[in-house]
């Protein structure tokens, strides 16, 4: 609902800012004419990645290793470390069974 102005010299761009703020929020803490709130989706998710992004950020910036941390370097970051585990137990894998799989370990 529209707040109203009885100033004569309210423009209609002034009744539209007045409309705005007056449709910031609901009292019951709901959005306005939205709908629903959509579940939040994590980056790790969205680029289709088991490590997850957020973690490795947070140790990023905790560990101080520099003054700007970029949310691109750290699904990058998270792209390397997840190839290097795969390749390491593939690698593992292919070593147990050139050894001949998993049987006394001394022969």
């Amino acid at each position: 609902m529209p707040l109203l102005c009885f100033n004569a010299n309210t423009t209609s761009y002034q009744t539209k800012q007045i409309e705005a703020a007056a449709n910031v929020k609901n009292g019951d803490g709901e959005r306005k004419g939205s709908g629903p709130k959509k579940k939040p989706v994590s980056r790790s998710i969205k680029v289709g990645l088991q490590f997850t992004v957020g973690r490795i950020g947070r140790y990023l910036r905790r560990g101080r290793y520099a003054q700007q941390v970029g949310t691109g370097t750290l699904v990058y970051m998270a792209i390397i470390l997840e190839n290097l585990a795969a390749e390491s137990l593939i690698n593992g894998e292919s070593r147990q069974a050139r050894r001949g799989g998993a049987g006394s370990p001394h022969k």
